[in-house]
């Protein structure tokens, strides 16, 4: 599962960076990025994590 960012809803506040296991997102002009999609174990962690449900399951 790769994640998508909703970046209107996105604050950067960085809770999904610091969750994911793997090193997935960072944070870029204040949203967070997903930076390499091939890491991600499909944990969900980050979707979990976002205080602004600003993260998805990619479709």
């Amino acid at each position: 599962m790769v994640v998508e960012i909703n970046a209107d809803d996105c604050t950067g506040c960085q809770v999904c960076v610091d969750t994911c296991p793997n090193g997935v997102l960072s944070i870029e002009n204040d949203v967070s990025v997903v930076e390499n999609p091939d890491e991600c174990d499909d944990c969900g962690s980050c979707i979990e994590a976002c205080p602004m449900e600003a993260i998805a399951e990619a479709s």
